[in-house]
């Protein structure tokens, strides 16, 4: 589904990020970039997303006719566009028009929208009205829309308190059961990087890959999943594992 090759952007003052970067995602994986700040990992999104432009290398889209989904670490809804108008904004702007039916259940999906409830209380509403986790949902309802092939997903969580963050990972989680839409998230939280990733790849502080990390968890875990003994042996693995390896490259 996306394939970088040789991949390297330079910025000014000499500053060099990949140096050459291979990186695979096949369809319908979710993979998950760690590394620590700025080491690359939005800019990485953004060349996928088409954002930027690499100064070396390549990217390859299975499918460049559908534009990824991108959803930010802020919702970037429009202040002043209801929750109905800031959803239809990019089918406006290519001058289409979003279906009735497919609009209300992807609202139900992300949970703005009890099953079987019309939608017109949700579509009033302005971002000011909104808390923190139903904006991050009109936000990723907004991508989910455009019925993107890939999803990217850059730190959406991140100013999220901890006891809603835990309930939109692990919806995220069931979206990407339903819609198989090949997925890869930003974060530097290794517990949800963990609980929701086929494939973890570790970048060092110049992007360069360090490791890849492959689980395969139960399809139908849940948020009781990530007390079991299995997984935090496995989180503490990982956690002592990229703190080695970093520690390895800084001395190196």
């Amino acid at each position: 589904m996306i394939e970088a090759r040789g991949l390297t952007r330079d910025f000014e003052k000499g500053r060099r990020l990949f140096g050459g970067l291979d990186l695979q995602v096949q369809a319908g994986e979710w993979i998950t970039l760690v590394g620590p700040s700025g080491s690359g990992k939005s800019t990485l999104l953004r060349l996928i997303a088409g954002l930027d432009l690499p100064t070396k290398g390549s990217i390859r889209l299975q499918s460049p006719d559908r534009p990824p989904g991108f959803v930010f670490q802020e919702p970037r809804l429009l202040p002043w566009l209801n929750v109905r108008e800031n959803l239809e904004l990019p089918f406006k702007i290519q001058s289409q028009t979003v279906d009735e039916a497919t609009l209300a259940d992807v609202l139900t999906q992300v949970r703005l929208l009890r099953q079987g409830r019309r939608p017109d209380s949700i579509f009033s509403l302005f971002p000011h009205e909104l808390s923190g986790g139903m904006k991050m949902r009109v936000s990723l309802a907004r991508s989910l829309l455009q019925k993107p092939a890939i999803l990217l997903l850059d730190e959406p969580l991140g100013a999220l308190d901890e006891l809603t963050r835990e309930e939109l990972s692990l919806e995220l989680l069931h979206l990407h059961r339903r819609y198989k839409t090949t997925t890869i998230l930003v974060t530097h939280s290794l517990t949800e990087a963990c609980f929701l990733s086929d494939r973890i790849v570790v970048l060092d502080r110049d992007g360069r890959k360090l490791e890849e990390k492959s689980y395969q968890w139960p399809q139908d875990r849940d948020l009781h999943f990530l007390r079991t003994e299995p997984f935090q042996r496995d989180l503490e693995n990982i956690s002592d594992r990229f703190r080695d390896l970093l520690t390895e490259k800084v001395e190196s």
